[in-house]
Order: structure tokens, then C-alpha cells, then sequence
């Protein structure tokens, strides 16, 4: 039993990583879209960056399972000791719910260290669930863990040596995790921990070609920080870049907890600016800004009292639509929004 298991892990796993090697994916978010299209039965897939204990979502999808924006490593949970073991032991973690059990399949990432094991403990995750830490420099700086129902688990006759299927596959994920991981370090900004210009160029243009073909309308929110020169002038640049990192990380977090509403996409346009770009109309998107003011106005900071401004456009407002002519769009309007007196949201 143990040698078909073990052989339909690493098959699995060898078809999955030649694909994401093959297409050469540099969108996080397609990444998440060709894991699941891939694997048997995946109901949640989240890619997450290490930021010291804590693990921040970059990009996920989802079928019926809920996934957490954050994860505090600190905090002593079964599921956080395995999560730790594969980030520290650059172990791909595989377990398999059987009963009050779960069937444990671990393998070392590193080619010339490989081991193969498979143990049974008390019950930690009631689903299938795979556990890849990405490698990047020989250093662990995120993890994709992948969840469903009796996932990888197909019934496959099996023909190679299991050990050199698992050896291969550990080969091919650590150069997945090295992949993926040297797309997030370009994908980010390194101050804010957000996605970067290009990121939103490429995010842009997929929802364009979904809007020609579907007419799935999207909107994008301009968002600005009032006075932030007066906050650098006053304070230091230091403090500056602190608020800078807590502002996104509120925005983030704000966007992101919208279930069943589509992805949202945050990051940072430059200096103080922020664009966000949303699956729903211009009232839809509206109605975020404020939320996302609100937000930001009722935050405590260590410079004091901190507020944005927000312009909002939407892709049907325009005959030709495209990022420089709805940023444009979005941008009158922001500009609406300080002359007006700051602190508010314009979508007219």
C-alpha cells in the first residue's frame, strides 16, 4: 500500500511541477488557478510570504473553504508545528485524513539530503492538505499549502522505483519554489509588502480580455494619503515609511475579507499612491473606498491622525478602455476628492 500511496504522491506532484515549469507562469494568481485546475480535488490553495513569524496571503483560490489573510506562527497549534517543520526542514509535507488519523508523507527538498518518510499521528488538518515551502538562496521565504478532499489520491497502477519518482519530484519542487519565490520578489514592493506597477499591468489586462468577453465589469480606486509630505517634513522619513507599512497593511486586510466577492488586487502606484483594482461596478467599488477610508480614519498611528483621499472609475465608463486612460479617469477624480477638503471618496 505504502509503495502505490507513496507512487501517486510523487506522480502528482512530478505532473503538477513539469506543468508549472512548462507555462512559466509569472502571475501568482494563475499560479494558484493551475494548481487547482491540475490537482484532484483541491478546494483551497494559498501562497504565502514568511515576513519574519508571520505568514501573509499573496494570492489564493478557492472552492469552499475559508483562508486566512495572516497567520501568526507564534501561536502554539498543531497545524503551525507542521507549518514551521516544513519552512525549517524544507520538507514538502503531505497528510491524509484516515479516521482520527492522519497518514503522514514528508520529503526533503534538497536534492543531495533527500529522505523519504511516512508516518501516522493523531489528526492535525481534517483534510487533505499539502504543505511546499519555497525556496529561494538556499532560504525558506513562503509556502504554498494546497487543501481538498482526498487530494492527490487517484488510483494508479504504478511501474518506476518510487524512491527515484520521489527524488525527481523533490528536484522539480524546489526549482517550483525557487520560481515561485523569485516571482513574489519581483512582484512586491519591498517597503510595503504589496504587488508593484507591473504587477497591476498584468492584473489590468486580464480583467480587460475577461470585460471584452464576458462583460464581467471592474472598477479601480486611486488612493492617496492627505499631507503625507507634511508627515515626512514633520516626523522623518522613517517615520513616513512606517506609515506607509501600516496604511497597506490595513488596505490590504480591508480588501481581502471579502468572501464570495471576487479577488481584490492592491499596490502601490508610487510615493504615497496606492491603486486598487476591484471585480464590481463603480457604486460597488464606491462603497470600498469608504470602507477603506474609514478604515484608515479610525486607525491609530505614531504620527497622529492619518487619512486618504479616493478617486474611483470603472472600465464601462469609457468606450476604449485601458490602465493609462482609466488611471486618468480615476485620477481627476482623486484630485476632486482634495479639493473638496480631504478625506473623502469621488466617483463623479
Amino acid at each position: 500500500m505504502q509503495k502505490i500511496w507513496g507512487w501517486a504522491l510523487a506522480k502528482e506532484l512530478y505532473t503538477l511541477s513539469t506543468l508549472l515549469s512548462s507555462k512559466y507562469e509569472t502571475n501568482l494568481s494563475r499560479v494558484s488557478e493551475l494548481i487547482m485546475d491540475t490537482l484532484k480535488d483541491v478546494e483551497n490553495i494559498g501562497v504565502y510570504l514568511l515576513d519574519k513569524d508571520t505568514l501573509v496571503c499573496l494570492a489564493n483560490r478557492t472552492k469552499t473553504t475559508s483562508h486566512l489573510e495572516e497567520m501568526d506562527l507564534n501561536q502554539i497549534t498543531p497545524e503551525n508545528y507542521y507549518i514551521l517543520k516544513s519552512i525549517e526542514d524544507k520538507e514538502i509535507i503531505y497528510f491524509y485524513p484516515k479516521g482520527k488519523k492522519n497518514i503522514i508523507y514528508a520529503y526533503n527538498m534538497v536534492p543531495h539530503n533527500f529522505r523519504y518518510t511516512k508516518v501516522l499521528i493523531n489528526s492535525v488538518f481534517d483534510k487533505s492538505t499539502l504543505l511546499v515551502p519555497l525556496v529561494f538562496n538556499d532560504s525558506v521565504i513562503g509556502i504554498v499549502i494546497i487543501k481538498g478532499k482526498n487530494l492527490l489520491l487517484k488510483k494508479l497502477k504504478y511501474g518506476e522505483d518510487i524512491k527515484t519518482m520521489l527524488l525527481i519530484s523533490a528536484i522539480y519542487f524546489a526549482s517550483i519554489g525557487r520560481f515561485i519565490a523569485s516571482v513574489i520578489d519581483k512582484q512586491l514592493d519591498p517597503l510595503t509588502k504589496v504587488s508593484i506597477r507591473r504587477s497591476f499591468e498584468i492584473n489590468f489586462n486580464d480583467k480587460l480580455e475577461d470585460y471584452k468577453k464576458t462583460k464581467a465589469v471592474f472598477s479601480l480606486l486611486i488612493i492617496d494619503i492627505d499631507h503625507f509630505k507634511n508627515i515626512n517634513d514633520t516626523y522623518g522619513h522613517l517615520n513616513g515609511d512606517i506609515v506607509l507599512r501600516k496604511l497597506a497593511k490595513i488596505l490590504f486586510s480591508s480588501l481581502r475579507n471579502r468572501p464570495g466577492r471576487g479577488q481584490d488586487f492592491l499596490c502601490r502606484w508610487g510615493g504615497e499612491e496606492f491603486i486598487v483594482l476591484l471585480s464590481c461596478d463603480k457604486e460597488g467599488a464606491k462603497l470600498v473606498g469608504e470602507r477603506l477610508r474609514s478604515a484608515i480614519d479610525n486607525s491609530e498611528f505614531s504620527v497622529g491622525k492619518v487619512t486618504i483621499s479616493i478617486g474611483v472609475a470603472s472600465v464601462n465608463e469609457a468606450e476604449e478602455a485601458s490602465p493609462d486612460l482609466l488611471v486618468s479617469l480615476a485620477d481627476e477624480r482623486l484630485y476632486k476628492a482634495k479639493e473638496q477638503g480631504r478625506n473623502r471618496v469621488v466617483a463623479e
